[in-house]
Order: C-alpha cells, then structure tokens, then sequence
C-alpha cells in the first residue's frame, strides 16, 4: 500500500488501540461469531503487535517468518489457534509440513503485507482446511480493506477516506487514501 519509499512516521498511541479494534472485528468477520476470549491468534509476521493479550483475554503468538515453517506447523498443533494470518507465501512454505488440516485447530486464516491471488490463497484455504480472507493495509494507514465471507473487498471507512483520481471511462484510476485516526503525524491523500 505505500509508495516504496522509506519515510518516517508518527503513531499517535491511541492508533494501537484503534487498529485493536478493527483487528478484533475483522477477526470475528472472519469467524462470523464472536471470538471467545480464550481463542488463540498465530501471527506470522515481521514484529510483535504492541499487545499480547487484552487484559489476559484473546491471546497472541506472534513468529517472525524466518521461523522453521516445520516448527510453526508443530507449535500450532499444539496451541490450536482459530486464526492464522500473516504472509501467503509463508503459508505456502507451511503447506508441506501439513498432513491432516484438522489437527491445527484453524477456523480462519488471513493474509497481509505482500499479494496473493485468489488462486493462491484457495489453494492455502484447501491445504489448511480453513477460509482465507485478504486484507489491504499499509504502515501509514493501517487497515484500508478487507475481504468478507463473500470474498469482496470492504473499505474499512472508519479508519480511512479512500478517493479514486485519474479514472478512466472504466472508473479505474489511481487510489489516494487519507487516515482519519492519527493525529500526530495525518496522512491526507
């Protein structure tokens, strides 16, 4: 989602709180329950998110995706998450280590911070066991969208203002994106 450029940015800390609660309710979307507060989420990804837990409630184990994608597959036959997400490549490196999907306990998987088709991410879906859900998101901006249970795209508009420049007689152009939560350091267009 960002321009490939290196640049420095200010969190306002209230944005960790902010894109907690987009994450929960993403998460539950994905479910299409509540998640009780018992229910593990594993991440794969770059750094640990600021929180490990709410309070001891919806706890969180968080692997860096040079982890051995064989010890991954151990860890989480034992912990039973509900919810995966992270890289689909690393997923993809996960694949051949998975002999019965069931045993991994996953209800639900998401996938972030590099593409993947929709060809890609059924094929994760069918290995796992699970649906897979995409979502749109930058380090400046946080959530943009993400993909519900029938698998389209949703802006997540409490979180930023996405304005379309440059269309075409298609409608297709260039996006802007504006955050709406961070006041320290506004993104705006």
């Amino acid at each position: 989602g960002s321009s490939g450029r290196a640049v420095e940015v200010l969190i306002d800390p209230v944005i960790d709180d902010v894109g907690t609660i987009q994450e929960m309710r993403f998460y539950e979307q994905m479910l299409g329950r509540p998640r009780d507060p018992k229910e593990w989420l594993y991440m794969v990804y770059l750094t640990a998110p600021p929180f490990s837990s709410l309070d001891g409630k919806y706890p969180t184990f968080t692997i860096s995706n040079d982890c051995p994608p064989e010890l991954a597959v151990s860890h989480i036959k034992m912990l039973k998450p509900k919810i995966l997400t992270g890289f689909a490549s690393y997923f993809n490196r996960m694949a051949e280590h998975i002999k019965y999907p069931g045993e991994l306990g996953i209800e639900a998987i998401s996938t972030n911070s590099e593409t993947s088709t929709p060809e890609e991410r059924k094929r994760i879906s069918d290995i796992f066991g699970a649906p897979v859900f995409d979502e749109y998101s930058s380090v400046e901006l946080g959530y943009i969208a993400t993909q519900c249970r029938l698998g389209r795209y949703h802006l997540v508009e409490d979180n930023v203002r996405v304005d379309v420049i440059n269309k075409d007689q298609n409608g297709m152009g260039d996006l802007v994106a504006t955050d709406l939560n961070n006041t320290y350091f506004p993104m705006i267009r």
